[in-house]
């Protein structure tokens, strides 16, 4: 809204200032009654044969606001000028026709007509009466009398007199509001320019940058046209002035079609492109052969040709109408003046019209129209690219803060639930705690109950022993198993309470220089205790005499692979007890020949309270596997297991090698809880 009352401002500025140019007749200003015009196509008359001529009615007259169109060679003015009723001098006869190349004017003198000053297009501005861009002459008409001037004029473009007799301060009023027009018309321009490479650049679209580049081809020509490039910028070159402006007026048509098609986005397809390429091609071609072609009939050429490129323009935005594409509708209006424009200048070329203001300003005020309503084209899309980015970003914020809330309340609810795990694990963290912590009353008090009537079975069966005459090998023999139950009762008794301990944490390594064969042999005695029925193999060749290790332990772990071997496989298997050692530590395996554990379960045997899926129906906690590994890794070794479905498992221990200590000497490591590393206490 602020670009178009800018616009509006710059465009009411300068056209008024051509309702301040005007002249107020008066009866006392010199004024201009007749004009009348003869056309030189030789150029080789001199003023009497001028004068001649005139007297012989030759001359055409046409009223003020006419102009005399494309004409090769030379045009004679003859004007006919009322000198006022007073003397006011000087005055000064102005032609509205920027670009004359020469005018040269005869004024009467008492022995006929006497050559004046030359201006034009042709002449330096240093040569000049008056620093203007229309050909200007001083003139004295004598007062309450007419007088006849003689014009001679040549130029290469159209025509266009409407000459006017003003005097110095109307002349000088007129040139200010003439300066005015027209840097309104190159801030117009300007504003139009800028705020298509603004548009461009804010939506992302090229056809804007295009739309800049006509509007700076307009520019051109406008400033051509009106002989301002040719006063301002090129004083030192004027060979390249009529190139420059036929140059700008060509390459407005391949500019306005290249903005057509990135418009509708047409841009793209192969056939756009070629039709851009000839179009250029063309207008190069035209441009080239136009001195050749001489002025007159280049003009002709030129016009047919814009028409009919506008007319194909036009032709396409119906098309695109009909298809539905954005924006075509405003191309219809917008190609409907410079078409109009290049249709009326083409009928004043051929003589078909009158020049007037209008008629020879017709295809510059058709393109500003195209400019302006393609600048309003482009509002409208930036508007709506605007009111869709703000809709986008208000369902943006919609959504996000939908989304907030439903995260909120998610974390919430989330947070609730993990309250309640939280509240749920230290409930069974403290159930879990007590049920413990009675497990270990239950082993200290069953240790105490069971430690006084195993004293009192082993003393009793010492003082048989000891009682039994000879010859009674038999009993001597039952006696001895009896004495070897009793000390495997005690053991158990000492070992369930450490494990008991361990299972809690409280443990403390004591890794002693032990005997590993007598080791294992405990162990298999106990195994075979616990079920005779198995047939179980110990292999103690490759075992070293001593290692150092935690002996208690070492024989807890060991028994608990063994319990499960003869407890998880029917009567009658075979479980092998065997152990070896190299460089790096000792190696205790028990193998069965069971059914063993399927190998997608045997990564959870080490997790607390798991029992494979064989196991159903057979007692156990799932805690023996979880210990042991425990006790091993205690003392820095591991405990491994493999098995093959119904062909057996085995369980392998590694000890690492230790320092060695005599038996004096024990190293004591509290554990803490959940630790797996040794530390000296």
């Amino acid at each position: 809204m602020r670009f178009w009352l800018c616009f509006i401002g710059v465009a009411w500025t300068g056209l008024a200032s051509l309702a301040h140019a005007a002249p107020l007749d008066t009866p006392d200003s010199a004024r201009i009654e007749r004009i009348e015009w003869l056309h030189d196509p030789s150029g080789q008359l001199e003023i009497d044969e001028v004068v001649a001529a005139s007297a012989h009615g030759h001359f055409q007259s046409i009223s003020s606001a006419q102009g005399v169109g494309f004409r090769p060679g030379t045009v004679w003015l003859r004007l006919t000028v009322w000198g006022g009723n007073r003397v006011v001098n000087p005055h000064w006869l102005l032609l509205h026709s920027p670009l004359v190349l020469e005018a040269q004017l005869f004024s009467p003198t008492p022995t006929g007509f006497e050559a004046d000053v030359t201006v034009g297009l042709e002449s330096p501005p240093e040569e000049r009466a008056l620093p203007i861009r229309f050909p200007v002459f001083e003139i004295s008409p004598a007062p309450g009398y007419t007088s006849v001037y003689f014009v001679r004029m040549q130029s290469n473009a159209m025509v266009w007199l409407a000459p006017r007799v003003l005097k110095s301060a109307e002349l000088f009023a007129w040139f200010k509001s003439d300066q005015l027009l027209f840097g309104s018309v190159v801030a117009c321009h300007a504003l139009l320019m800028l705020s298509s490479l603004w548009f461009a650049r804010q939506a992302q679209d090229r056809s804007y940058a295009w739309l800049a580049a006509v509007t700076g081809a307009n520019l051109l020509f406008t400033l051509g046209t009106e002989s301002l490039f040719l006063q301002q910028m090129l004083r030192d070159h004027r060979d390249w002035f009529m190139p420059l402006i036929s140059a700008a007026r060509v390459i407005r048509v391949p500019l306005a079609g290249a903005f057509v098609l990135s418009h509708l986005r047409a841009d793209r397809h192969h056939l756009s492109r070629g039709y851009l390429i000839v179009l250029t091609l063309t207008a190069f071609a035209e441009w080239l052969l136009r001195p050749e072609a001489g002025p007159q009939l280049w003009v002709r050429w030129y016009q047919l040709w814009s028409i009919a490129q506008l007319g194909l323009f036009l032709l396409f935005a119906f098309y695109a109408t009909r298809r539905g594409t954005p924006g075509a509708r405003l191309l219809i209006l917008a190609f409907l003046p410079p078409l109009a424009g290049a249709l009326q200048s083409a009928a004043v070329v051929q003589d078909g019209l009158p020049i007037t203001f209008w008629s020879a300003n017709a295809l510059r005020l058709g393109f500003a129209g195209f400019l302006i309503v393609m600048q309003y084209a482009a509002f409208r899309r930036y508007r709506d690219l605007r009111l869709a980015y703000e809709r986008t970003r208000n369902e943006t914020l919609e959504n996000s803060r939908a989304a907030a809330k439903q995260l909120e309340a998610r974390v919430s609810e989330r947070t609730g639930e993990l309250h309640a795990a939280l509240s749920t694990a230290k409930s069974s963290l403290a159930t879990e705690e007590r049920a413990r912590e009675e497990q270990s009353q239950f082993f200290l008090t069953m240790q105490h109950e069971l430690r006084t009537p195993l004293a009192v079975i082993d003393a009793a069966n010492r003082n048989l022993q000891r009682a039994l005459p000879a010859g009674f090998e038999m009993e001597q023999l039952h006696c001895q198993r009896i004495g070897r139950a009793v000390e495997q009762l005690n053991t158990l008794l000492k070992n369930s309470l450490r494990q008991a301990r361990l299972g809690h944490d409280q443990t403390v390594l004591q890794l002693d220089r032990t005997e590993i064969r007598p080791l294992m042999q405990e162990v298999y005695d106990a195994a075979h205790l616990l079920s005779p029925n198995h047939a179980l193999v110990l292999q103690l060749d490759d075992l070293p005499e001593h290692w150092v290790c935690d002996p208690a332990l070492t024989v807890l772990a060991l028994r608990t692979l063994t319990v499960n071997a003869v407890k998880y496989t029917p009567a009658g298997t075979r479980v092998t007890l065997r152990g070896s050692s190299d460089a790096d530590g000792l190696y205790l395996e028990v193998c069965d020949e069971g059914p063993g554990v399927p190998a997608d379960q045997l990564p959870y045997l080490f997790e607390r309270y798991y029992r494979a899926g064989n196991a159903t129906g057979i007692p156990g906690t799932g805690l023996g596997l979880p210990l042991a590994r425990k006790m091993v890794e205690l003392q820095g070794g591991r405990l491994e297991v493999d098995s093959v479905e119904h062909e057996g498992f085995t369980a392998m221990i590694w000890l690492p090698r230790q320092a060695d200590h005599s038996t004096e000497a024990q190293q004591h490591c509290a554990v803490s809880p959940g630790a797996s590393s040794i530390s000296p206490t």
